[in-house]
């Protein structure tokens, strides 16, 4: 009798869990994906350098034709100097700018008398802007020189592109910040002066990512419920980094395999489902935390 009844159970238990009604399931299906993880830091615009036009010969100034805050380009007319000689029978030698720029500073008046080679006006090289961020050591680790950097003016919805052209291989000792030097390039709306947040994409990679909330956790290892047909397969995986709320699967999922990602009563290995619009949206597949 006794053998009988353990036969009998043998038989009942393994069939039992897939007699039941199915379960309704939502699933996802998994994907390979590019992610990355986000470093934001903020600093102003500045020319890369300020270089200084100077009078070419001795004279007077004779006339200025731009003011600070100008734009130039190479060739313009920024101002004419008359010699300074008893005849005054030359023309005034006009002076043109070698550079693209804003003017920073005119350091001369009218009629001023000035010497050959002394300095006259001051241009900030706008060809190419810079900023200078400062980095916290936590985050110096994953910034490169020649990495790309993406530069957004959220007051205008401008967004520009950049490259880390110098790090600093020692902090400020009063800031205990690591300087980093960006280039922008100088396009449409770039300008000096202009406040900057500057994005750096670190720790790039592809793969499978899936929410924490979709894994179950039991016998002291993660789990996935994964489609198999009409039924599920509780699968160990085996976790990589975690991306914000999602975390990596290195191992346990293959892209285009469905997982559950909600389910409305607690699933077992091996259960019927039906794959359709059930729960609410994050909810659990095992029906709770474990």
């Amino acid at each position: 009798m006794v053998v009988f009844l353990l036969v009998l159970l043998a038989v009942v238990v393994p069939s039992a869990v897939a007699s039941q009604q199915p379960v309704t399931v939502r699933a996802a299906t998994a994907e390979r994906e590019a992610v990355w993880r986000e470093i934001v830091y903020a600093a102003r615009l500045r020319p890369r350098s300020t270089v200084d036009q100077r009078a070419p010969a001795t004279g007077i100034i004779d006339r200025i034709d731009v003011q600070a805050g100008q734009t130039v380009a190479p060739g313009q007319l920024l101002m004419t100097v008359r010699r300074n000689v008893p005849t005054d029978s030359f023309r005034p030698i006009p002076v043109e700018s070698f550079h693209t720029g804003v003017i920073a500073d005119v350091l001369v008046t009218p009629g001023q008398e000035v010497r050959d080679g002394d300095a006259i006006i001051r241009i900030a090289d706008t060809s190419s802007l810079i900023a200078e961020l400062m980095i916290s050591d936590k985050d110096i680790d994953r910034i490169r020189t020649g990495a790309a950097v993406t530069a957004i003016d959220s007051a205008r919805d401008l967004t520009l592109s950049g490259r880390v052209t110098r790090t600093a291989l020692i902090p400020d000792f009063r800031t205990g910040l690591f300087p980093v030097e960006v280039t922008v390039n100088a396009g449409r709306g770039a300008f000096v002066g202009q406040f900057l947040r500057f994005s750096f994409r670190t720790d790039q990679t592809t793969a499978v990512l899936v929410a924490r909330e979709h894994l179950e956790l039991r016998g002291g290892r993660y789990h996935l419920f994964v489609v198999n047909g009409e039924t599920v397969t509780m699968r160990p995986v085996r976790l990589g980094p975690e991306y914000g709320t999602r975390v990596v699967i290195t191992e346990g999922l293959n892209p285009g395999e469905q997982y559950v990602i909600s389910a409305d009563r607690r699933l077992q290995d091996g259960m019927p489902v039906t794959v359709g619009a059930a729960g609410g949206p994050g909810g659990r597949p095992g029906g709770g935390r474990p």
